[in-house]
């Protein structure tokens, strides 16, 4: 068993506070006790009621989160209110909880990184390098070493993130080489890619003006949703904390399907 402490700084050497973004809230969301032992934890992408109830019938005593449960200014709390009742009951059942968001997008092992990688791509390098740490940055370009037919891509992206919701905005390269990613909603970051020569594109969340825009300049872009290219992180973020606490805490990957899309 650890205690929390050293589970906070495992986390944070995996994830550090300062690669992340400006408006960004990653860090320790709840605490509730400083001394605390922790032998087990969940990590997930967000909280939501169904990974609260994990997390207690696994006697769980941190939850690592990707995305931040508590965002911006909360006015008050309340059990009537979805996320009041799970900040309640998460503290009544003397459970943490620490957001590992864009400081793990742009971490060197993050969900940018683990994304290229399970894509099969080599020479990978963020899009826009850290000033202190040139493996670090957000996004990620990676290339294949033979051209790869753009339907055999497409299939092993939809292998990875799922082909549920997958959409393609402009042209269809006949095929792709480099390629360029950035998880979760990266549509702004698409111009330089494809000003950079990337063959394709993939984040998630792109809207129509974005679909349209990416079209007229002949680009290809993949959308293959927020929750397609981010929900890797639970069962990447437990392998990497396995490697740094041992069997000091039980990591486990939540289980629970919280995709808000039917």
């Amino acid at each position: 068993m650890t205690d929390i402490r050293e589970a906070l700084e495992a986390i944070r050497k995996q994830a550090p506070e300062r690669l992340q973004e400006s408006w960004d809230n990653s860090g320790i969301q709840i605490l509730t006790d400083a001394d605390a032992k922790v032998s087990k934890i969940l990590t997930c992408l967000e909280i939501e009621s169904s990974v609260v109830d994990e997390a207690v019938e696994n006697n769980v005593q941190l939850i690592v989160t990707h995305h931040p449960l508590i965002f911006s200014k909360i006015n008050t709390i309340r059990d009537d209110d979805p996320e009041g009742a799970q900040i309640i009951r998460l503290i009544q059942n003397s459970i943490s909880v620490y957001s590992a968001h864009t400081s793990f997008d742009s971490a060197p092992r993050g969900t940018n990184q683990d994304l290229a990688e399970k894509l099969m791509l080599n020479d990978i390098v963020p899009m826009y390098p850290d000033d202190d740490d040139p493996e670090a940055g957000m996004g990620r370009y990676g290339r294949y070493s033979e051209p790869v037919p753009f339907d055999v891509f497409q299939k092993r992206l939809a292998d990875v993130c799922g082909a549920d919701g997958m959409r393609i905005a402009g042209i269809k390269p006949e095929y792709v080489r480099l390629v360029g990613l950035c998880t979760g909603a990266g549509a702004e970051f698409a111009d330089d890619a494809a000003e950079n020569g990337a063959d394709v594109y993939i984040t998630g969340d792109v809207k129509y003006h974005e679909a349209r825009h990416i079209s007229d300049i002949g680009f290809c872009v993949i959308d293959a949703g927020h929750y397609g290219t981010e929900f890797l992180f639970a069962e990447n973020m437990a392998s990497l904390l396995r490697e740094e606490l041992g069997e000091k805490s039980e990591v486990i990957a939540s289980k629970s399907d919280i995709n808000p899309f039917i």
